[in-house]
């Protein structure tokens, strides 16, 4: 926007960030519309809730500031990565159940112990991954 003072001054630059500003605020509210559209063909819910809840996050993200988001993300980060642990154990167990497969101490056991090695791996690529420089 300093490059445009160059050509239409002072008042010409408020011009031109205030259109900036109009057509950032328009494509937020065209995303999160089409993020409620797709959230609402997963879980349908009354017209317009899932546009509140995203706009709430949009919200939430700009007044955290996008300094300290690295920290939230990290906890988010945590819990998608036992999630996923989870669901593939819960996958792996629906699986075992459905193609008859028995052990003398059920499937129970076997896949807990299979769910926390995966969840243990998921840690330490984790770890790994935090540890080598981006390039």
């Amino acid at each position: 926007m300093e490059t445009v003072k160059l050509s239409f001054g002072e008042k010409g630059g408020l011009l031109f960030s205030s259109l900036n500003v109009l057509q950032l605020v328009g494509w937020t509210a065209v995303m999160i519309y089409s993020g409620g559209a797709a959230a609402n063909s997963l879980f349908p819910m009354e017209p317009g809730t899932w546009c509140v809840a995203i706009g709430l996050l949009v919200m939430l993200w700009v007044f955290i500031g996008i300094g300290n988001i690295g920290k939230i993300f990290s906890g988010v980060n945590f819990c998608v990565r036992n999630l996923a642990a989870w669901a593939l154990g819960f996958g792996l167990y629906r699986f075992l159940l459905s193609r008859g497969f028995e052990t003398p101490v059920g499937l129970t056991v076997p896949v807990m112990l299979a769910t926390a090695v995966l969840a243990l791996l998921l840690q330490s690529i984790a770890r790994a991954m935090e540890r080598t420089p981006a390039k």
